[in-house]
Parts: structure tokens; C-alpha cells; sequence
């Protein structure tokens, strides 16, 4: 096996939601997020379903049109407030 061949890996890939509600009473709406457009493909790397920990996602940029990869929190007061 040639040592640049990839490796295929398993991974989540999810699309950014179009219309996000947010503020108090969920009255507001947000198109996409702060860094991805509204129906950007995002793929999620080192995740585990319930662990309430950090993950990373990488997908195109609202701004550049290049790819990105940022860390993104994730908040749950409770594992089981985790859905998976």
C-alpha cells in the first residue's frame, strides 16, 4: 500500500440548518451560523454519542468559500440531554 493513499474513515456529515430560532421566547431568526451559510455540508470529527465533550467541524466558510475547521462547544447540563 502506497503511504499516500487515503484511508477511508467513517464520519457524521450533517447540512447547517436554514432558518435558526434564537433570543428569548425563540421570536428571532438567524439564517445559517456565524461561520456557515444555510445549507453548508459540515463534517463532524472526533465524536462519541452522550459524551458532552468538544467537537470539531470542518466545512466551507460562509466568508472565504475555503474550508475550515473550528472547535465547537458543546453544552448539556446533563448526559442525558443528549439525544443520539
Amino acid at each position: 500500500m502506497d503511504h499516500l493513499e487515503p484511508i477511508p474513515l467513517w464520519t457524521l456529515v450533517a447540512n447547517i440548518k436554514q432558518e435558526i430560532s434564537y433570543g428569548q421566547g425563540k421570536i428571532e431568526t438567524r439564517y445559517g451560523t456565524k461561520q456557515f451559510s444555510p445549507g453548508t455540508k459540515v463534517y463532524i470529527i472526533d465524536w462519541y454519542a452522550g459524551m458532552c465533550q468538544d467537537i470539531t467541524v470542518i466545512g466551507l466558510s460562509r466568508d472565504t468559500k475555503k474550508l475550515i475547521t473550528l472547535l465547537s462547544l458543546v453544552f448539556c447540563q446533563n448526559k442525558a440531554d443528549v439525544l443520539w
